[in-house]
């Protein structure tokens, strides 16, 4: 799971380290444009974890059935979604000159955006797959569908963005467009995998049905929560990218260096709390209070060690690995400070990410929605914005916002998951009565 979300991230990697060579002014158009359109993923993404975990309980309960009907319900729902995404993914150029940005800028970022918007369905449609079949403990062919994807989106994004083989030279939209084709291809096969595979009919894929609209409540309501959720956080984060781009081309360019590396180590703890939410999940459907606390506690161990380990390259080399993403010397010296900053942040992001999926896991799932909304939205932006602009910090400012913000959410979040344990463990494993006799 870790390495299937890690390959969609390389995805997203190899567009910015490849447009990154073509000039600073078409990194900028690609990371804002690319900041619109996953802030609208972001948010199918997390209104599909309720496919997740209600496909994680209904295996730990033995009702297979449930969980194929569950994976029907979230097709037309990332359908539905996609289709959303995409028309909405059409106003970019507006809501940019809204914000301030220039004509010109918002009008070429608007282009790139609305390329990338159309491929929300077929991705969303992905994801929903994806999540079932790592539910039921499959999560081997979304991990190499993803893997295969990757590479395919590396070779056709080198052609169109500097014209190779015949193709036209196409800047920031040719990696737009090699998105689009590459993620309908992944669609179309993980589906088609998802209804042939061998144990198919034990979960009723190629049924009709999906157990009529009542049946999926629980599921939308975990994942009204979880997108929701995403939704703030990432339109946080895109604030935060806009307020980087007032500050200039090498800003912007540095900020997405940044916030691309962020990208790419927090992919480890998607998979993680992906991976952490199915065994949680699994766990409350036996009842299992403890073992729905080592799930939980387990995954955030795994992911604090994963987290240190990822950030020794980060502190050893900086200027290094922004020379990856970027010949312009200004870009890379503005850049090392913020990668020794992401270095440390992503302790705290990544680990609250691992414990609201563990509170999701258990059917908590509005709190960690409601924390982010203090987190991110009434923290993070306006501390962005006063350590950027009103004390002159720039954009290393508005990483240090990004730090604090997750390190405070990662600590709330845990000392709630710590409270909802208990609750289970006294409700699900109450003591016997000689016990509580000797007790009194």
């Amino acid at each position: 799971m870790v390495l299937a979300r890690a390959g969609n991230t390389v995805l997203n990697v190899t567009n910015l380290v490849i447009i990154g060579h073509a000039g600073a002014a078409e990194l900028a158009r690609q990371s804002v444009a690319f900041s619109l359109t996953n802030t609208l993923q972001m948010i199918g993404f997390g209104l599909l974890t309720g496919t997740l975990v209600t496909v994680a309980v209904g295996f730990g309960r033995e009702d297979y059935v449930e969980c194929g009907r569950a994976w029907r319900r979230s097709l037309h729902y990332a359908v539905g979604l996609g289709i959303l995404g995409a028309v909405l993914s059409g106003f970019a150029a507006e809501l940019l000159q809204v914000m301030g940005q220039p004509p010109e800028f918002a009008a070429a970022v608007g282009r790139v955006t609305l390329i990338l918007g159309w491929s929300l369905p077929a991705q969303l449609l992905f994801v929903a797959t994806s999540f079932f079949l790592e539910a039921i403990g499959r999560p081997h062919p979304g991990m190499i569908a993803i893997g295969l994807g990757a590479a395919a989106n590396g070779l056709l994004c080198w052609a169109l963005v500097f014209g190779h083989g015949g193709l036209p030279a196409l800047g920031a939209e040719g990696t737009a467009i090699a998105n689009l084709a590459v993620r309908v291809l992944l669609a179309a096969g993980l589906i088609v995998y998802a209804l042939s595979f061998r144990e198919a009919a034990r979960f009723g894929t190629r049924r009709s049905g999906t157990g009529g609209w009542q049946s999926g409540a629980s599921q939308r309501r975990i994942g009204y929560a979880d997108g929701l959720s995403l939704g703030i956080e990432s339109g946080s984060f895109t604030l935060m990218n806009i307020f980087a781009a007032t500050l200039g081309t090498a800003a912007v360019g540095a900020y997405a260096i940044a916030l691309s590396l962020l990208g790419i180590i927090f992919t480890f703890a998607l998979g993680i709390s992906a991976a952490t939410a199915v065994l949680v999940g699994r766990a409350y459907g036996r009842q299992s209070a403890r073992g729905v606390a080592f799930c939980g506690w387990l995954g955030i161990a795994v992911n604090t060690g994963v987290m240190v380990l990822a950030g020794v390259p980060l502190l050893l080399a900086p200027a290094s690995i922004a020379h990856l993403y970027s010949t312009d010397p200004v870009v890379i010296v503005t850049a090392v400070p913020l990668i020794l900053i992401i270095a440390v942040t992503m302790i705290g992001d990544g680990g609250q990410r691992v414990v609201a999926q563990s509170l999701r896991g258990c059917h908590d799932a509005w709190f960690p929605t409601a924390l982010h909304m203090v987190s991110y939205a009434i923290l993070m932006v306006p501390l962005g914005w006063t350590l950027a602009f009103g004390l002159g910090f720039g954009v290393t400012g508005l990483l240090l916002a990004i730090a604090l913000a997750s390190v405070a959410s990662l600590a709330v979040l845990s000392t709630r998951f710590g409270w909802i344990t208990r609750a289970l463990r006294a409700r699900w494993e109450p003591r016997p009565a000689a016990a509580r006799e000797g007790l009194r």
